[in-house]
């Protein structure tokens, strides 16, 4: 009877060992394990909206922006992006409606006139929710490498209704918030890079950017956002350089 439970109780910790061990053989895997962890926790409050709460309108703006055909109201009084990309969702949405009512499939002039179906707006929905949920995820991922720490961060943006709000809403607002979600995590990147940054974090800078602004024409405004942050950081620099290494002050005398 001793024997057995000695064996018992040494039958764990070789478990746990042989269990670390292949774990830590894999680092892909416990990568892709705790990003899947993250991600589930940020979709929580989506899967419960969507469950739950009908779709939110932005007023009557909302229903030009996605049913009036191309023109000035479109184009010029809203943002064209999401006047026109929001029409995708709704096309496959109403081609599960089809697809169920045994009706003739929607044709491309379905994005000049789309017909608005309770699916459409399911599918819409459930894109923009989709949408949140990966630029929050990228978000916290590049504040920190500590999963715990971003396990902390998506926990409390999971308990912040603001965001969610908003993608649950039809109307610009709702994919302008995305794309600035994904302009912040951009620009830390690149605040955080020592030396010559790479002219590819620019680029997706400034792709972030011009959607953003062609989404709603105010986030023009956005543009101020990086020289804003690297005049704070060479004022940061100047202080700091000048209180601890008076000899490194000329290394920040181009800012």
């Amino acid at each position: 009877m001793i024997e057995l439970e000695r064996r018992y109780n040494s039958m764990w910790p070789q478990a746990s060992t042989r269990l670390r061990k292949w774990i830590g053989a894999r680092p892909r895997l416990l990568k892709l394990g705790a990003l899947s962890v993250l991600f589930a926790v940020l979709l929580t409050p989506s899967i419960w909206m969507l469950s739950v709460i009908p779709p939110l309108w932005r007023d009557v703006d909302a229903y030009v922006q996605i049913m009036h055909p191309p023109g000035p109201g479109t184009i010029l009084q809203y943002g064209p992006l999401y006047c026109f990309v929001a029409r995708v969702p709704l096309y496959f949405g109403y081609l599960i409606y089809c697809l169920q009512a045994g009706t003739p499939l929607p044709t491309a002039s379905f994005f000049v006139h789309p017909v608005l179906t309770d699916s459409g707006v399911f599918v819409l929905l459930l894109w923009q929710h989709l949408s949140l949920c990966l630029a929050s995820l990228y978000l916290i991922a590049v504040m920190t490498r500590l999963f715990w720490v971003r396990f902390g961060l998506a926990v409390g943006w999971a308990a912040n209704p603001l965001f969610y709000t908003f993608a649950h809403c039809v109307g610009t607002e709702t994919l302008s918030m995305i794309l600035v979600l994904l302009i912040g995590a951009t620009g830390l990147r690149i605040t955080r890079y020592a030396g010559k940054i790479p002219r590819k974090e620019w680029v997706v800078f400034g792709i972030l950017l011009w959607l953003c602004i062609v989404t709603r024409h105010i986030n023009a405004a956005l543009a101020a956002l990086m020289p804003a942050a690297f005049i704070l950081l060479g004022a940061y620099h100047l202080i700091t350089v000048r209180f601890i290494q008076p000899q490194a002050l000329s290394e920040w005398r181009w800012l």
